[in-house]
């Protein structure tokens, strides 16, 4: 009997130890040739996604690989196949320069855009709201904007990349979903913390290890439970109901509950407040205009759409989020009037659109369609065009 346990015991270790070597052989590999991460489709895993794709950065914590590209399909971030509806797939395809951004690297540009993937993001350079608000106005248009940035990469990006471009506008493109939040993130970061848990670069090889097999069992658990509980996930979802069409879509970022006055008071809306002032006082220095932007969340333009056919869990909430999809947008109008920054609001324009049946975001995810960045475009360029006759 004892023979027998020592056998099995024996099978358990070989078989632990031969995983174990394998998957840090493989890992070894892949952090010595990352080019191999995504046609083995690894970037699924955050850590692998990073490490093909971007490089260390020392005031803007990461930025793109030089001249990289990427073919691939999107679905959407918030796009699950639990939630038991088909999304056809669009063919997305990106080019970065030289400094790791999507744009050409300009000697010159006539307005330079500061902001997150709601400027990096588009099916096709042409696609990319940076290139649409060039065809609007003939302004040539410096895309400054990386996915996951904040307000302060915003102002490291203007120092170093957009000042020495001598534009006539700088854009300071916040997103109401997450740029507060990533305000939070970055501070951690440089009192030595994760930004939103991407660390990997100060790791060393063993740490990174561990740091790629959490995230492998994460994954591989999150497949799992999607199959065992697939009945939970229509519950999750928004029907929309926009002048007689509907759209099932998923939302992501809440509207705040707390009032435009109590934001303000906030540690992070301080803090925002600073970057603002200092955006200002950057762009005045060097004749340049300054311009924020407001990007509304998805659940901010259309919270007021969703249907009594949406999933339970976001009934639960839906008349409190109604009453707060304002609050954000108000306490950036006052915080630019009190700092006399010009505020080009997009809340006016794509609430226009919603009530007449435009969907200008994608269902499954959290940033604009095509035609929702033609829009912004379409509005800006309005905007700048009146600034101009000033």
């Amino acid at each position: 009997m004892w023979f027998i346990v020592k056998r099995i015991v024996g099978k358990i270790f070989l078989l632990c130890f031969s995983l174990f070597v394998s998957s840090i052989l493989l890992f070894g590999l892949l952090e010595c040739f990352p080019s191999l991460i995504h046609p083995l489709h690894l970037d699924v895993l955050p850590y692998f996604q990073f490490r093909w794709s971007y490089v260390p950065d020392t005031n803007l914590i990461f930025r793109y690989k030089p001249n990289f590209k990427f073919v691939g399909q999107f679905v959407g971030d918030l796009y699950s196949p639990a939630y038991g509806i088909s999304v056809p797939p669009q063919r997305y395809e990106a080019t970065f320069d030289s400094n790791g951004f999507r744009t050409d690297s300009l000697a010159h540009a006539d307005v330079v855009a500061l902001g997150d993937s709601f400027l990096e993001f588009g099916l096709n350079e042409s696609d990319t709201f940076s290139k649409r608000l060039e065809k609007r106005t003939g302004l040539r248009v410096s895309n400054l904007g990386l996915a996951w940035y904040g307000p302060y990469q915003y102002i490291h990006l203007l120092e170093r990349y957009g000042i020495r471009q001598k534009p006539k506008y700088a854009l300071f493109c916040f997103f109401e979903g997450n740029d507060i939040d990533d305000i939070e993130e970055y501070l951690k970061w440089q009192q030595g913390g994760a930004y939103h848990n991407w660390d990997q670069f100060s790791k060393n090889f063993f740490q990174r290890y561990l740091i790629a097999i959490h995230q492998s069992v994460y994954y591989a658990r999150l497949r799992i439970y999607e199959r065992k509980h697939s009945e939970e996930y229509p519950r999750k979802l928004v029907a929309l109901s926009l002048n007689g069409k509907v759209y099932e879509s998923k939302f992501n970022y809440m509207n705040d509950g707390r009032s435009d006055a109590e934001l303000l008071k906030t540690w992070d809306w301080i803090h925002l407040r600073e970057i603002l002032g200092k955006f200002k006082e950057l762009c005045v220095r060097n004749s340049i205009v300054p311009v924020v932007v407001f990007i509304p969340s998805k659940e901010h333009i259309y919270t007021q759409y969703s249907s009594q056919n949406s999933g339970i869990n976001w009934l639960n909430i839906r008349d409190q989020q109604i009453r707060s999809a304002p609050n954000r947008e108000m306490a950036m109008i006052r915080l630019c009037e009190d700092l006399q920054i010009t505020l080009v609001d997009l809340v006016p324009w794509f609430d226009s659109l919603a009530k007449k049946g435009n969907l200008l975001y994608y269902p499954f995810d959290t940033h604009w369609n095509s035609e929702g960045r033609e829009s912004a475009a379409a509005y800006i360029a309005g905007k700048l065009v009146e600034l101009n006759k000033k």
